[in-house]
């Protein structure tokens, strides 16, 4: 669905089978956001944070516009918000922090 982020790639076990599972800690999900939709996403406790990919259209993270074929890497595992300024195809690969494994 459209202005939700999809699972898409898990690391960990999921009951609905609706991801695929790989035998990494990485977890990856996207959004279709329509034209001035926000989301927020929270990474996993264990995250060292998170790389957007903006497939196509053009997103505001952090007061930076960010559009077609740019990415963005957020450290951390504090809850983040994007907005859409178009409508937006957006690829979020969270990976985990090693060093606390």
């Amino acid at each position: 669905g459209k202005n939700t982020w999809q699972p898409l790639v898990s690391g960990t076990n999921n009951e609905t089978g609706e991801t695929l599972r790989i035998q990494q800690d990485a977890h990856i999900t996207r959004t279709f956001l329509e034209a001035g939709k926000e989301i927020k996403y929270k990474p996993r406790r264990t995250s060292y944070g998170s790389y957007l990919f903006i497939v196509y259209g053009e997103i505001l993270y952090n007061s930076e516009t960010f559009s077609d074929r740019d990415a963005v890497g957020i450290v951390g595992n504090s809850e983040f918000t994007i907005k859409a300024n178009s409508d937006t195809y957006v690829l979020n690969i969270e990976v985990p922090d090693i060093a606390s494994n």
